[in-house]
């Protein structure tokens, strides 16, 4: 393999195109070129078979390397000896099972001579020979019969100077077609790749048709490339004129840049001129440090003396502390020899214990008395043998006792004691045999007794048996009817809410009609008034007169109608006409009952009757506490009593975040000082929102020229004056800095998702400013039912024609490359009618793959639906902003394609993130995250659990309450995990210690390693994280009984010695007991990938997690016992990936472990 790079010169010149294949697999050449590498080779080594494997052209050895490390016996060969030299450096650099596989010879194949081997590959060699067909005969002739021949070559013309020849499928077919049957022949991403099966000469043959099958798809993947090169050159010669006229743009600014350069010389000299006199002035006070440092020497003469006393009187104190330090070792070695005689004395006693024991079951049964008498016979040999252990320990004691006797006489007289004490215990077991006779007959009275207890409590228990399954099924029916209830008081508080809304609309709503009806009054008065003027004008009584003359009877009355008209602007001139009054419509007045009068209540304990001055009436409640009352009235408000209450205002996404965090006290404009009365909120959060609160916050919390009010304002300072802590949290910044800078300076604390908005933030307000991320929400964005996905590439938001010219460059980058792939966009402001034009429509070459909007409850399944989700950045320099899609994305396990930014990259790094800044880059990755399964999991993994341990919305509220001064710790049972295991043998116990030792857990999360040893096993463990202790017929269960603390809720995890556990299995179950809420999380027990992230499946008994907080009395019991009848009983289990954990069949040794890790952890 050689790559066309540049490359600086090695230190070897001989030969300027060396091959570097290692490097090229690992990267080192480019991403893109590494993946088609690791292809290419991993492809070699699947198909080789057989024990033994001759690699033709090792090169640096990377394909020998892993197929020894499969197992075989790899012999790898090139002439170019660096290339050689590096394959046995990385050879050393093997485990030792695998460098014994592995070797490398500097020599030409003729050297070979006849040996034979199972598999010959021949990768990338062929074409730099001059003869292609005669190398490979010579390669084909070292392979066994029914053996194997790889070949891999790059097919047709590579003008590369050390190749030299052109190869073709029918080169290959023309070599090996008498001896060799071809199982596979085919030309991929432009390379040959060709496996043959040694056959026998009647069964061997090539088929004319496969190898031209093969040379015209290769020849069509050549033509496909020259026209994708061909496109590539046009748009370099574009982009090279651009560039040229940029070149000559800016060469006309050269003139302007030289005339400032001479400015700065001239001023640079001004500045030498005054460097100089500066080092004048130095050089003068360095003088008068050297008159000073004179003066100075004396004192440090005195000085020195002083020190020299003081390092004498130290060192005497240092003296006199190894002398204490010496006799405490002597005091606390004889202490330890006290305790361990202690022990002793307590480990005789336990044997007396037990062998008290043991004759209590002898007399319990009379009918094998012999068969007893015998069994006590042996047990008291036992004992005896223990006793003569004892001695011999306790005159090893008494040797210690002796020494320390020259040293203390108190210990002098423990040992004393301790022999006084164990010539008691002697005393006692001789006393054993002589009561066993008598103690025979009170056993055989003393069991009947107990069977009469025993009949009697069976009786009990069948009693109260059948007493509890009466009172669980009447239990079941209560919680069935208050889970109805619930749900019913829910609907309700619902429809309440709405209904509030809805008076508040209705009474903003009466106000408008009611000064619209008063205007509608005035101008109707007006029109009336209007209306009788004319009706009583001059002009009008004038011209019905005129009207008249058109008939005899009105030229009669003519004279009268004129002094009618006469008369009335007479009166209108004096004041005198009188008008008819209006008459409005009358609306009937809506007369509600009266409400009922309710009985007198005595006040409330711990409130006070306010009275008036005479003593008699309380002082009724004033207009504002009346309003304040009406404003709750029906407001049903659940605190839990472990939450910590907080009032909000908040959109619908951030309300969906943190409520699980806390009981989250949401106001309308006109009730949050009824409700901050009622509920005592810990402090107040508001977020950056439009429509905060369903709505009831619109145009209130950003910068309005006419807000319909200043609630927030007053809000705000109701919470200041009870001493409340209040809080704004603006992740709208930095792009809407403007528009709630002026709300947000009122805070106490002001937070932002964007750190460069701080500075900012601290010249506009003096209050504290800190930064608040996005995060995901492990109840809502988690891996939970994602094990089937679509296998599509998805993109979920706006685009945006006119605004943001570098973010829509970049979305359009994105969204061509993923054209290609099976492609969905989901639109944020789809219109349906595409008539209607809009600047947030997307292209119309991406019409095809627009599926709609996407509502906020179906983004959480989506985002678990498809395999690859691309992000687009809309700020790309903020250190800390991005979008919470992120997030998001990552807990639920989708791996992302993202245009670059700093955010992401600062906070994920670039393996979480797959940053792409091309239209190339977009298309590797999204084709690698389509293709490559464990890549695709390796990314999946690591960003749940990267997200799940550090960013979640838990994680951010702590945050807030840390920086307000609200104790939000609570009891958290999953901070704390205590892994169990029962071992038999000290392999066994290391195995265990090994895979406890290796888990990693998150910040704020502990574990501890209960090892219960069984027989005669002996464990040395000094890690204060490991309790040993050893256990009898009870076994693990017993242990892990004893091991419980009354009220304390605890994650129990179960590991066996016949397990192989990667670093990060403990803290992923710990992550999954968490957003599933499953009782017993682990790894599903069939193996199958439908089976991950699913409930209710049947699990490895090998790799379990307990949450015993969550179960009834004795389930834990059962499930230890292997009972599958838990499940049925509705104990909830949820399997986790399958990643990080495998059973093997024994205990497996440190390279096998190794050996497994290295292909399962992740």
């Amino acid at each position: 393999m050689h790559d066309d790079h540049k490359h600086e010169a090695g230190n070897d010149a001989s030969n300027p195109w060396a091959d570097r294949i290692n490097e090229a697999y690992y990267d080192a050449m480019g991403a893109a070129f590494g993946q088609k590498t690791r292809e290419r080779i991993n492809w070699m080594c699947a198909h080789a078979r057989g024990n033994r494997v001759l690699d033709i052209g090792c090169s640096q050895g990377i394909a020998s390397i892993l197929m020894a490390r499969e197992g075989m016996a790899v012999t790898g060969v090139d002439i170019y000896a660096p290339a050689i030299e590096y394959a046995l450096a990385e050879r050393e650099k093997e485990i030792e099972s695998v460098k014994a596989r592995l070797d490398f010879h500097c020599i030409e194949l003729a050297a070979l001579g006849a040996e034979l081997f199972d598999t010959v590959v021949m990768g990338e060699v062929v074409e730099h020979q001059t003869n292609p067909v005669r190398f490979i005969q010579q390669g084909a002739s070292h392979v066994a019969p029914g053996g194997r021949l790889v070949i891999t070559a790059p097919y047709g013309l590579h003008p590369w100077p050390d190749h030299k020849s052109i190869l073709f499928p029918g080169h290959v077919a023309t070599a090996i077609a008498d001896c060799f049957s071809i199982g596979l022949i085919e030309v991929l991403d432009g390379y040959v790749r060709v496996v043959a099966d040694r056959r026998d000469a009647g069964q061997a043959g090539i088929s004319s048709e496969v190898v031209l099958r093969a040379t015209e798809q290769g020849a069509l993947e050549s033509q496909a490339k020259y026209y994708e090169s061909n496109a590539t050159a046009q748009a370099l010669a574009k982009e090279k004129a651009e560039l040229e006229a940029r070149v000559a743009a800016s060469q006309g600014g050269a003139a302007s840049l030289e005339r400032q350069r001479a400015e700065l010389n001239q001023e640079l000299a001004l500045k030498a001129q005054a460097l100089a006199f500066a080092e004048q002035t130095l050089s003068e006070a360095r003088e008068l440090a050297a008159q000073e440092s004179s003066r100075a020497g004396e004192h440090a003469l005195v000085h020195d003396k002083q020190a020299a006393r003081i390092q004498s009187l130290l060192a005497e104190i240092a003296v006199q502390r190894s002398l204490s330090e010496q006799a405490s070792e002597a005091i606390i070695g004889l202490e330890a020899a006290k305790n361990e005689a202690a022990k002793q004395i307590e480990t005789l006693k336990r044997a007396l214990d037990s062998a008290n024991r043991e004759l209590e079951l002898v007399r319990a049964s009379e009918i094998h008395q012999k068969a007893e008498h015998d069994s006590l016979i042996q047990r008291i040999g036992m004992l005896e043998h223990e006793m003569a252990t004892a001695r011999e320990e306790r005159l090893c004691f008494s040797q210690n006792l002796e020494v320390a006797a020259s040293t203390t006489a108190s210990i002098e007289a423990e040992r004393d004691e301790f022999r006084r004490r164990f010539e008691e215990a002697d005393a006692q077991v001789r006393l054993v045999r002589e009561e066993w006779q008598t103690q025979r007959n009170e056993a055989s009275a003393a069991t009947k007794a107990l069977q009469a207890r025993l009949d009697s409590t069976k009786d009990k228990l069948a009693t109260t048996l059948a007493k509890q399954a009466t009172e669980t099924l009447h239990v079941e029916r209560l919680e069935a009817s208050a889970d109805l209830l619930r749900n019913q008081l829910k609907e309700l508080q619902h429809d309440l809410v709405v209904a509030q809304y809805k008076r508040h609309g209705h009474y903003a709503h009466l106000k408008a009609e009611r000064e619209r009806s008063n205007k509608l009054v005035a101008f109707a008065r007006e029109l009336h008034e209007d209306n009788q003027r004319y009706r009583h004008s001059a002009a009008l009584a004038i011209g019905r007169a005129c009207l008249g003359l058109t008939s005899v009877r009105g030229a009669l009355q003519f004279p009268k109608a004129m002094l009618r008209a006469w008369n009335a602007y007479r009166n209108r001139e004096s004041g005198s006409t009188t008008f008819d009054p209006i008459k409005l419509p009358v609306v009937p007045p809506v007369v509600l009952p009266p409400p009922p009068k309710a009985a007198p209540t005595s006040p409330a304990p711990g409130k006070s009757v306010q009275r008036s001055k005479g003593g008699g009436t309380a002082v009724p409640p004033t207009q504002e506490q009346h309003s304040k009352n009406l404003s709750v009235i029906g407001w049903r408000q659940e605190i839990e009593p472990a939450s910590i209450p907080v009032m909000s205002v908040l959109d619908e996404f951030s309300r969906s975040c943190f409520a699980p965090q806390s009981s989250l006290v949401e106001p309308r404009p006109d009730n949050w000082e009824g409700l901050l009365e009622a509920c005592s909120p810990k402090f107040l959060l508001v977020e950056s929102s439009w429509k905060g609160n369903y709505g009831s916050w619109q145009y209130r919390v950003a910068n309005y020229a006419n807000p319909p009010g200043r609630e927030l304002q007053e809000m705000v300072a109701g919470f200041r004056a009870r001493g409340i802590p209040t809080v704004f949290w603006n992740k709208e910044d930095p792009v809407h800095f403007s528009n709630f800078i002026d709300n947000a300076s009122k805070f106490d604390l002001v937070l932002t998702t964007a750190s460069e908005a701080v500075p900012r933030y601290k010249e506009r307000t003096s209050a504290r400013v800190g930064v608040l991320q996005f995060a995901a929400e492990e109840s809502l964005h988690n891996p939970a039912g994602s094990a089937r996905r679509n296998g599509k590439v998805c993109f979920a938001g706006s685009f945006y024609a006119n605004r943001f010219q570098e973010r829509r460059d970049d979305q359009l980058m994105l969204l061509d490359a993923a054209s290609s792939f099976d492609f969905d966009i989901y639109d944020r402001n789809f219109q349906p009618n595409p008539a209607i034009k809009s600047d947030f429509a997307f292209p119309e070459r991406f019409t095809p793959f627009v599926r709609g909007r996407l509502p906020y409850d179906a983004i959480g399944r989506a985002y678990r639906e498809y395999r690859v989700f691309l992000n687009v950045n809309s700020v790309i320099d903020s250190p800390t902003m991005f979008s919470r899609r992120v997030f998001e994305l990552l807990a639920c396990g989708t791996p992302v394609v993202s245009t670059w930014s700093k955010g992401t990259e600062d906070t994920f790094g670039n393996d979480l993130i797959w940053h792409v800044r091309n239209r190339e880059e977009a298309e590797e990755a999204i084709r690698v995250l389509m293709t490559d399964d464990r890549e695709w999991r390796r990314r999946s993994l690591a960003g749940i659990r990267a997200v799940l341990s550090a960013h979640t919305y838990r994680h951010r509220f702590g945050q807030v309450c840390q920086m307000v001064g609200v104790d939000a710790r609570r009891a958290d049972p999953f901070s704390e995990v205590l892994v169990a295991a029962e071992v038999a043998t000290p392999s066994e116990a290391a195995s265990v210690l090994g895979s406890f030792r290796r888990q990693v857990m998150a910040e704020g999360t502990s574990k501890r390693l209960l090892l219960a040893c069984r027989g005669e096993v002996e464990v040395a463990s000094v890690d204060p994280l490991v309790d040993i202790v050893h256990v009898g017929d009870g076994g693990l269960r017993e242990v892990i009984e004893r091991s419980r603390r009354p009220g304390r809720q605890r994650m129990l995890a179960i590991i066996s010695p016949f397990g192989v556990y990667g670093r990060h299995y403990l803290q992923d179950l710990l992550n999954a007991a968490r957003y599933s809420g499953a009782a017993l999380v682990g790894k599903a027990g069939d193996g199958l990938e439908s089976s991950q992230y699913t409930h209710d499946v049947a699990l490895d008994p090998h790799a379990l997690l307990i949450n015993e907080g969550v179960l009834p009395s004795g389930v834990v019991d059962d499930i230890l016992r292997g009972n599958a009848s838990v499940m049925r009983d509705g104990v909830r289990s949820f399997a986790t990936d399958s990643a990080n954990f495998l059973r093997v069949d024994s205990v497996a040794d440190s390279a096998r472990i190794d050996a497994v890790l290295q292909q399962m952890e992740i």
